[in-house]
């Protein structure tokens, strides 16, 4: 069994500008706030803390979702914030990346970006591939990233659930995979992930599904 330090090293991948860990942890999509809403969002905070502490130090979260108050208190996780990966820092962006882009759109970019795109994420399963554009943005440097990707699989012969599979299936194509589940069963198994592989001929099955 690997221990943590040794999963966050397999799951690290090397971007255009830096490194970056393949499994994090969302604070947008499900935990959205409306317009002019500055409460603290103490369930959130309680999340965090929870993920960071079971080794998520890839925290993801946009400005359109207002999670920024909440992930401010995630010291009280105890962990330094220097061990975290802060996708802006000082009111920068350290990377620039973008979402939902089409093939087409990244090309539109490419022509004038002086700094191209390091990452894109997108919504990815069997059942939404995109096509070619995984390996498209492969060629141009660009990492996957991907929200939704864990839907029912085979599981059994691995003793894991079909969540870890699909982790699993992610993972395999080199896909950045970020999560927004606040149960700390799932939190825990999702980085046994890299303790098992999957077939070429399960990994194919898995993407035939779609």
């Amino acid at each position: 069994m690997l221990n943590m330090e040794q999963i966050l090293i397999i799951l690290s991948v090397k971007l255009n500008d830096h490194v970056l860990i393949q499994l994090g942890y969302d604070t947008g999509t499900a935990w959205y706030k409306t317009a002019g809403d500055t409460s603290i969002n103490r369930e959130l905070v309680e999340s965090i803390k929870t993920a960071i502490k079971l080794g998520y130090y890839h925290l993801d979260g946009a400005e359109v979702y207002g999670p920024e108050a909440e992930l401010g208190l995630f010291y009280q996780s105890g962990v330094e914030r220097e061990e975290n990966f802060l996708v802006k820092d000082a009111g920068k962006a350290r990377s620039i990346v973008v979402s939902n882009f089409l093939q087409s759109h990244l090309d539109t970019v490419s022509k004038s970006a002086r700094i191209p795109p390091s990452t894109n994420q997108i919504e990815y399963h069997p059942y939404l591939q995109h096509g070619n554009l995984v390996p498209f943005q492969k060629d141009k440097g660009i990492q996957t990233a991907s929200y939704a990707p864990l839907t029912p699989a085979t599981w059994r012969k691995y003793a894991v659930d079909e969540g870890e599979i699909l982790l699993r299936w992610s993972l395999n194509r080199s896909i950045v995979t970020i999560t927004t589940c606040s149960k700390e069963s799932r939190l825990i198994s999702y980085p046994r992930a890299p303790n098992f592989t999957l077939t070429p001929k399960e990994i194919d099955g898995i993407s035939e599904l779609g």
